[in-house]
């Protein structure tokens, strides 16, 4: 009998998480270990990172993790392991220590798998897939990038920080959910679970919205 194979989903809360997890366990048989809120506390790094040490090396990842910016109003959750921001006297900080803690944690979590795999001989070829915003590699006026400029660089933080960490046995690509609603979540879903499990295009992103007839639907990262 062929041996299961593992994968981890990072996000649990979402729509698109909740039907990532169900296109997961329908059209595969793998192991599932889900990693949200209430399992895994994004801003702790070393509290996840040594909660990963300890676990069977997965052969795929999916990550969808939050890693915007915080509304004002966010529930306290969220600002665990970062109380010493505080929203009204530093809102700059406050605005930007969320989302950067969060990538910078799940790249400390990469690298951990990575060196788990290599402590047993690098037996496993893992494939990873994170959610992300093709903002960063598409045709926009000046304005637009001015507006939305923040948002812009917390992407480009996300995508150069996760890919950086492919290397050796880890391969790693990203995936943009464009114009995401009730009519195309099932085939975003279904597309981003199928993609982890066959061969990465390791450093490129893929604009889920485009014609999947394109013959070059990935984009190479720089």
């Amino acid at each position: 009998m062929k041996n299961k194979k593992l994968i981890w989903i990072f996000g649990q809360t979402s729509d698109f998480s909740k039907e990532i997890i169900r296109q997961q366990q329908i059209r595969y048989k793998d192991d599932v270990e889900i990693f949200g809120r209430d399992n895994f506390i994004f801003v702790d790094t070393q509290g996840c990172v040594e909660k990963v040490s300890r676990m069977k090396v997965p052969d795929y990842i999916i990550i969808n993790q939050k890693c915007d910016f915080l509304p004002k109003d966010e529930l306290p959750h969220w600002n665990q392991g970062i109380k010493h921001v505080n929203r009204d006297q530093d809102p700059y900080s406050w605005k930007w220590s969320y989302p950067v803690t969060v990538i910078n944690t799940i790249s400390h979590v990469l690298d951990e798998v990575q060196r788990q795999n290599r402590g047993r001989g690098g037996k496993k070829d893992i494939n990873v897939i994170f959610i992300t915003s093709s903002i960063t590699v598409t045709d926009k006026t000046a304005a637009y990038k001015f507006k939305y400029k923040d948002y812009i660089s917390i992407r480009q933080m996300q995508q150069q920080q996760w890919m950086a960490c492919s290397k050796e046995n880890m391969k790693i690509a990203c995936m943009s959910p464009s114009y995401l609603d009730e009519t195309n979540i099932e085939e975003y879903a279904g597309r981003v679970v199928n993609s982890v499990h066959t061969t990465i295009m390791d450093n490129h992103i893929l604009d889920l919205s485009r014609n999947t007839d394109d013959p070059m639907p990935w984009i190479k990262l720089s």
